[in-house]
């Protein structure tokens, strides 16, 4: 709980939106990349905080090694740099699959 005033201009109020934008977006790719996402985890909170660890850690890991999906970026990230998209490949999956198993 905060006693007091939260000052704001319109320049914060506007850097305030950009970066909610830009959280709201990766939220999406995110969703649209582990489908059980946008569904809903059915799990306890210590465990659905943990999946998600690991949907981040596996996506910032295909990006890092060009193995992202081709659909992931939708019309709302058009003014957003994208990366090459490089379809998944049976090499990308196989490092996918020793990763998860090694760390999670």
């Amino acid at each position: 709980q905060h006693n007091g005033y939260i000052l704001g201009d319109s320049g914060y109020n506007e850097a305030l939106v950009r970066t909610r934008v830009t959280v709201e977006r990766s939220f999406g790719v995110l969703k649209r990349r582990f489908p059980c996402l946008s569904y809903g985890l059915r799990l306890e909170p210590e465990m659905a905080c943990q999946v998600i660890i690991a949907c981040v850690f596996l996506h910032n890991y295909g990006i890092e090694h060009r193995d992202i999906m081709a659909n992931m970026h939708d019309a709302t990230d058009i003014d957003q740099p994208q990366a090459d998209v490089i379809p998944a490949n049976e090499n990308g999956l196989r490092y996918r699959d020793i990763v998860a198993q090694r760390y999670f």
